[in-house]
């Protein structure tokens, strides 16, 4: 405790000091209790005597502005990291920003606003429902986005975690919703226009995918609007006319039908099972087993004429072509074909063999009838 004469000498100093206007240092003031301060108040090298503080309650003024926080707990299961609200880059150079860093014992910068034009007015906007809106102070759901170009989210993989880097956009504007696959060239493998209608495209919860209904019934399931064709078109490229699958609803049931784009059906279904086609049918499956053409090889046995019509009439039916279904029952064209090929060419063979005979019997009633001749001749003598 000081002595009446320090407390004296230490008055008489400080009077001494101010009447002469000479600066001393100022003594960190300790307050242990609470402090209230019912007007405003400056912090800052940049504080003067008869601060306008305007409406504000509290004013950092300086050229580096920080307010830290710093946790001293001691205890390992207590939290430690301290905190600091920055305010704009000390560097020259630097940015204009507002800043929450993470200063100790992880430093990062979790959160940071960059000073702008009016362009940036409510970058981040939170409603009373908790609305998050980007550029606008009216969130109607969850997450707004709302800019005058093209409002969009990036999805950016930085190959950081060892995985090989990736970036897409997901955005929309006047022509279309899109994904842009930025790493691949930007390609927009994903487009819907405005005004598409509802179920335009549908995935089920099984999997099956709609085009024009949300109750698709197979794996893929094309419905048209009213009374429209239901159409599948395949292009070679943007500019050759394309291939189109079109079903036709009419009075009789409809009709499903195969063109080249320019309106020729090419091949046609009808309700009954009825096949139309203009072209050629081409097979590259199996026809005739190891029957067709190899009844011309010299090595084949084939069957006498005899013992083909013996099997035919034993069986009711052609041996190579086999037994055919009844009405109403599928059965393998391709190899039924097959099976008739094979019978033509053996039908063939048949006729050459007896057209040979038929040569040889010509020739032996030629003979006849030269003896006959003769003979009438001397009996008319």
């Amino acid at each position: 405790m000081k002595t009446k004469q320090q407390k004296l000498l230490t008055a008489l100093t400080a009077a001494v000091a101010c009447f002469l206007l000479i600066p001393t240092a100022a003594a960190d003031q300790v307050i242990p209790d609470d402090l209230i301060v019912q007007f405003s108040a400056c912090v800052g090298f940049d504080c003067v005597n008869g601060e306008s503080f305007g409406f504000d309650t509290i004013r950092l003024k300086e050229n580096n502005l920080r307010i830290k926080a710093q946790d001293t707990s001691n205890t390992a299961s207590f939290p430690t990291q301290d905190w600091s609200l920055t305010f704009n880059d000390s560097a020259s150079g630097g940015l204009n920003k507002f800043s929450i860093e993470a200063i100790s014992p992880n430093a990062s910068t979790p959160f940071t606003i960059e000073a702008g034009g009016p362009a940036t007015n409510h970058a981040l906007y939170v409603d009373d429902s908790g609305r998050v809106g980007f550029g606008t102070n009216n969130p109607v759901l969850d997450l707004h986005v709302k800019t005058g170009n093209t409002p969009a989210l990036r999805l950016e993989q930085d190959g950081t975690s060892g995985f090989t880097a990736q970036t897409w956009d997901i955005a929309g504007n006047e022509a279309n919703f899109f994904v842009r696959d930025v790493t691949g060239g930007s390609t927009l493998p994903f487009r819907i226009r405005p005004g598409a209608r509802t179920s335009a495209i549908d995935v089920a919860a099984n999997g099956n995918v709609g085009i024009g209904t949300s109750s698709p019934a197979e794996e893929l399931d094309i419905r048209p609007t009213g009374d429209n064709e239901g159409e599948l078109a395949f292009h070679n490229d943007d500019t050759a006319a394309p291939w189109v699958m079109r079903h036709r609803p009419e009075a009789n049931g409809g009709f499903f039908h195969f063109d080249n784009g320019g309106g020729a059906v090419e091949l046609a279904l009808s309700p009954a099972g009825a096949l139309t086609i203009l072209g050629s049918i081409t097979t590259g499956g199996p026809t005739c087993g190891t029957g067709c053409d190899f009844v011309f090889d010299p090595g084949y046995k084939m069957e006498s004429i005899e013992e083909h019509a013996e099997m035919m009439w034993e069986n009711s039916h052609l041996p190579a072509v086999g037994k055919t279904p009844e009405q109403g029952t599928s059965f393998n064209v391709t190899e039924k074909v097959g099976g008739m090929l094979n019978e033509l060419e053996k039908a063939h063979i048949y006729i050459e063999r007896l057209n040979e005979k038929l040569k040889e019997k010509d020739a032996e009633v030629g003979e006849l009838t030269v003896r006959l001749a003769r003979l009438e001749a001397l009996m008319s003598k």
